[in-house]
């Protein structure tokens, strides 16, 4: 066949048009993350930013529950099953969601009570807006459990016209905001729960009637999820001790300004992550669904491709970084964070090797090798929080970007061990 008919064909392939499809969708929520994260840094004091930052590391932490126990083995489950079954399997999920945020609810309740009164700066203006970021994280899980349950049945038009669109809009929010200078952590938070609480309502009005609900399942269908989920959970907090460590630790030995200057340094370390985000939302059903008949040709095939594809961007902007660490930091910051290129390079290598490889944890997810994934970031915690607390206090933040790439080998490392191990090599 020649050339130019190949590539017309490659370009309007169903595979092409659904992933640039996910590639608008996940880029601009990516994109929104990114800019709002810029946006607040050159609005805020260090502190403010590093508090705005790190309540999202909250967010995201108790977000993971969710991700292990509901979206990932709904994202692995889907294609097995059709019709009345689904929409059972649907409505059960629904349950376990709110059940889920309610559980959370209490628990953040608890914690704020017990906490003393004499608790630091940043942990008590944390305290302060619990109540507004368990909103937050109410709407954020409810707005991510319907965008996922739309894309592991390849509904995906019918998920990136309201999201997208929601995503947008408060982009233009924030810009809005940060130019009429009322852009604070506390308006910020609210803009994106009225958002995603109308995202997630108007996505659940759209597909109703796709759920039922059979109370005797609800047990059954939590005990299948923990199949798959459970690892994931316990992965999921072993992600906290891995990635999520450095800037508590960070807070711990350094002060809120360290915190703020890590967290500016990684946010444009992982500026091609739209990218990644948008790949990866496409990559892991597109495997569930060429792994469903148990042959692991086309999964292996599919995940060097992926990590082609992936390496590309990134290879190009680790060169970028590192040879105008400097330049690029000036870019988004003005002269505020001048003079952290070095850390700026460092976190750049940490997010190149995560990023490229990220195919693999999804391949892994489909051979429902979840336990493997969590033994690897496993691996990361017991090397970030002994070495980390050991760098960081001795070499302060560049001892944080050492650490960070150093976790990173050990994890990706046993990850790519248990997948030669586990899979034959492509027939052809």
């Amino acid at each position: 066949m020649p050339l130019k008919k190949q590539i017309g064909y490659f370009l309007n392939s169903r595979a092409v048009k659904q992933g640039s499809t996910i590639l608008f969708d996940q880029g601009t929520m990516s994109l929104l993350t990114f800019v709002s994260g810029i946006l607040m840094a050159r609005a805020s004091t260090a502190q403010d930013y590093a508090l705005y930052m790190l309540g999202w590391s909250l967010l995201h932490s108790v977000r993971g529950i969710h991700d292990a126990l509901v979206d990932l083995p709904f994202t692995v489950y889907t294609p097995r099953l059709q019709n009345r079954e689904l929409a059972l399997y649907k409505g059960s999920t629904l349950v376990h969601t709110t059940i889920i945020c309610l559980i959370v609810g209490v628990v953040a309740l608890i914690t704020e009570i017990l906490t003393p009164s004499h608790a630091g700066d940043v942990e008590g203006r944390l305290l302060q807006m619990a109540p507004l970021l368990f909103a937050l994280l109410t709407c954020y899980i409810f707005r991510d459990f319907f965008r996922n349950a739309l894309f592991a049945q390849f509904k995906i038009w019918e998920s990136v016209r309201i999201n997208g669109s929601a995503s947008l809009l408060l982009m233009i929010l924030i810009a809005v905001f940060y130019h009429f200078q009322y852009l604070t952590p506390v308006n910020a938070y609210q803009l994106f729960a009225v958002t995603f609480a109308l995202t997630a309502a108007a996505m659940f009005w759209q597909h109703r009637s796709d759920y039922s609900f059979e109370r005797r399942l609800l047990w059954k269908h939590f005990l299948k999820n923990c199949q798959i989920g459970l690892w994931a959970l316990i992965g999921n907090f072993a992600y906290i001790g891995s990635r999520v460590s450095y800037p508590w630790l960070i807070l711990y030995f350094l002060n809120g300004k360290s915190v703020a200057a890590y967290y500016a340094c990684l946010a444009i370390a992982v500026a091609p992550a739209p990218f990644l985000r948008a790949s990866s939302a496409y990559i892991l059903p597109r495997m569930s669904h060429s792994y469903k008949d148990g042959s692991a040709d086309s999964l292996i095939r599919l995940l060097r491709k992926s990590i082609l594809y992936l390496g590309i961007p990134y290879v190009f902007w680790l060169l970028c970084g590192i040879f105008f660490s400097e330049e690029v930091i000036k870019f988004f910051y003005n002269e505020k964070y001048h003079g952290y290129g070095l850390l700026f390079i460092l976190l750049l290598i940490m997010a190149t090797i995560d990023f490229v490889f990220a195919p693999l944890t999804s391949a892994l997810q489909v051979l429902e090798k979840t336990r493997a994934i969590t033994v690897s970031l496993i691996i990361g915690a017991v090397l970030t929080l002994p070495l980390g607390s050991f760098l960081i206090e001795r070499y302060g933040l560049y001892g944080a970007g050492t650490a960070s790439i150093i976790s990173m080998v050990g994890t990706i490392g046993w990850r790519i061990f248990v997948f030669t191990r586990n899979t034959p090599q492509p027939s052809s």
